[in-house]
């Protein structure tokens, strides 16, 4: 849901139309990527996700592909355990 706030508060009019439309049509918001996947693979419905689950799911079901360019960018990070043995080299690594 956390897409439709942003939708529902956007500058761009094609984002709060999408928005409006799904709010009139609730029937067709998915609860969970797992539902939205499903409906995807029997056809005839798009589902928005969150660009790393996005390709998570396309490098392991040939069923699913993204379309499109992303619709925003965004940042990663990689969580390890304060003072950890490799985090020193893994910096090294990406610097």
């Amino acid at each position: 849901m956390t897409l439709l706030l942003l939708w529902q508060d956007s500058t761009d009019p094609m984002y709060r139309q999408m928005y409006k439309t799904m709010m009139k049509n609730s029937e067709v918001l998915a609860s969970t990527n797992e539902q939205g996947l499903s409906w995807v693979k029997r056809g005839g419905y798009a589902f928005f996700m969150e660009s790393t689950s996005i390709e998570y799911i396309t490098e392991r079901d040939c069923e699913v592909s993204r379309v499109g360019d992303l619709l925003d960018s965004k940042g990663y990070g990689i969580a390890m355990r304060k003072g950890a043995y490799h985090g020193p080299h893994i910096c090294l690594l990406l610097s």
